[in-house]
This record gives structure tokens, sequence and C-alpha cells, in this order.
């Protein structure tokens, strides 16, 4: 009898992806007020305050004349033979030039701090740059990826996997044994391709190669996206009930020199450290009485090189993967199950039908 595949996950990833699109909407949206805020602002010191100040000057200014052609009069004018002191017309003048000063000043002040406040939105542009491009960029992808991943693990929890044999059916005086044993998977050949492997030790000794900046520049646009493939290894893990365990895109991968330019090769990966995938790939058919030339390139230059062998990238250790003409033909378990063939069979056919 089927039985549904125990995924618990699905919910708490759905909502992980709206709170995270939530997070993100909420981020573009300060990042659009601080920018509102951040014209507004300028438009005040670099426009209207100047336009202000100058207006105010040449008030200022045609108060001056007004006063001293008020001053020039006072001082003409004779009472009984004298010249008036003009005093309040002096005060007059001097309180207009004194306002003409005060002006001066406001300008020189606007004029400083609309210096410094674009120097400061330039730096703060530069610095919100990245955020903004991870935003606009890397948040959509990251939304796409998660929706697929949950597309994905929707997809794997709608496959049945066989429960345990139970009590078998009899018919008349005639019975089945009880407890009948599942089918067995089928052993597979490819295993015995884990004896070209190269140990740890090995590993260690093959030097990643270094591409220059010409070949990283023109590398990189040839690179697939990262998102698609994690998720076609995603899926081929899916496929065998596995939990995907996904290397670092700059991780190393120990292969055969030239191997990757030939149809039939195989993938295993074995226990490594750090900053090592711990994959290594070689020929299915490799010449006799050859020693075999090792070299290592990162994961990234694997997807570049062979785009078709990354799915199979997210199965554990102890796992050996071989294509052909970049088809799976097997996936085969530390115990030399091969399992993809196995996936495709349906015990069920095995059983017998009662009479």
């Amino acid at each position: 009898m089927a039985q549904p595949v125990n995924v618990r996950s699905i919910a708490a990833l759905t909502d992980f992806r709206a709170a995270f699109a939530t997070l993100g909407e909420a981020a573009q949206r300060s990042l659009d007020e601080a920018d509102m805020e951040i014209r507004r602002a300028l438009q005040w010191i670099t426009v209207e305050q100047p336009a202000f100040w100058k207006s105010e000057h040449q008030r200022a200014m045609d108060q001056v004349t007004e006063r001293r052609n008020e001053l020039e009069q006072c001082q003409n004018r004779t009472l009984d033979g004298q010249r008036p002191a003009c005093y309040q017309e002096k005060k007059a003048l001097e309180a207009a030039k004194q306002r003409v000063r005060y002006v001066h000043e406001k300008i020189e002040v606007v004029q400083k701090w609309g210096r410094t406040l674009q120097q400061e939105v330039s730096e703060y542009q530069v610095q919100v740059a990245k955020f903004r491009g991870m935003l606009e960029g890397e948040v959509p992808r990251s939304l796409a990826l998660l929706g697929r991943m949950v597309a994905a693990l929707e997809s794997y929890a709608q496959m049945p996997v066989m429960s345990a044999p139970g009590k078998p059916k009899q018919t008349g005086s005639a019975a089945r044994p009880s407890g009948g044993a599942q089918p067995k998977k089928k052993s597979s050949i490819f295993h015995q391709l884990r004896e070209h492997t190269p140990d740890l030790e090995t590993r260690e000794n093959v030097d990643l190669i270094i591409a220059s900046d010409d070949e990283e520049e023109a590398g990189a646009q040839n690179i697939p996206d990262h998102d698609d493939s994690q998720q076609s290894a995603l899926e081929t893990a899916f496929d065998l009930q596995l939990e995907p365990d996904f290397p670092d895109w700059e991780e190393k991968v120990v292969i055969i020199a030239g191997c990757l330019k030939q149809e039939q090769v195989y993938l295993e990966r074995i226990a490594a450290p750090e900053n090592d995938s711990g994959w290594f790939i070689g020929l299915v058919e490799p010449k006799l009485g050859v020693t075999p030339q090792y070299e290592a390139i990162t994961m990234s230059e694997l997807m570049r090189r062979r785009p078709e062998l990354i799915r199979a990238i997210g199965l554990p250790e102890g796992y050996l993967a071989v294509f052909s003409n970049d088809e799976i033909v097997a996936i085969v378990n530390e115990k030399g199950i091969d399992l993809w063939q196995a996936r495709s069979e349906d015990p069920a056919d095995d059983e017998e039908e009662d009479e």
C-alpha cells in the first residue's frame, strides 16, 4: 500500500518566502522614501535657499540706497540757518548696512552647506548602491529559487513510497508464507569504478588551476545560472529520496585531465576537508597501463565546461553517478546498489497476484 512521503517543511519554507518578500518590499520602500527626502533637502538647500537670499540681498541693497538718499536730503535741509543732526536717518542707514552684512553671511552659509550636503549624498549613494543592487537583483532571484524549491518539495511530497509488507492474503486452504520479503534492488556493475577514484592524500596534492583574468571574464559570461543548476541537482536528490548536500561553487573538484570532453564519465564523492567538494570525475573506460593525470577546477568552472554534470552534485558522500552523453545512466550508493535504475521499477510489479 502506498503512503505519502513525510515532508513537513513546505509550509515553513512558504512562510519564509513570504516574509522574505515582505522584507525586500519594506527595504525598497525605505530606500525610495530616503531618496525622496534627499531630493527635497537638495532642492531646499541648493535651489530654494540661494534664490531666497539672493532676493533678500537685492532688497537689502535697495534699502541702503533709500536710507542714504533720506540722509542726504536731511543733511541738505536748514532750520534757522542750522543744519539738523539727522540722527534718525544715520541710524536707519546703519541698520540697512547691517542687514546687507547679515544677508551676505547667510549666502555664504547656504553655499557651504550646499556643497557639504552634495558631498554627503554622493557618499551615501555609493554606499547604498550595493544594497540597492541586491534588492533589485538578488532578492527576485532568491524568491524565484524559493518558489522552485517549494514546487519541487510539493511534487516530492506527492510521490508515494511503499509501506512495509504486511500479512499475506489467503485463498481457501492454501496460504502464502507470512512476512514476504521486498524485492531486492539490483547491484550495479559501475560500483567497480571506485577503484579508479584517487584517495584523499592524492587529492590534496592536486592544485587548483588558476584561470587568467581574460579567461575568468570570458568564463563568467558563459556560466549558467547558479539557481537553475542547483534546482536540477535538488530534483535529482529528491528523485532518489535523498537529503541534498550542496558544495560551495568555489570548492575544489578533481578530474582526470581531458575527461570532460569524453562522452562517458563518472563522478564519485568522498569525505574531504574544507574548500574541497570531495567530487572526482573520471573515465568510465580508463586506458589501461596509462598513469592518470589529475587536475583540479572549481565547481563554477565545472558548470561552465560541462553544466549537465551539475545534476549530480547534490548527492551525499559515498555516492557515484555515471553519465553518458550528458544523461544519467546510474547512481550507485555506498553499497553498490544502482538507485537510478531501481527508482523506475515498481516493487508492486514483482508481487504475485492471488489466484
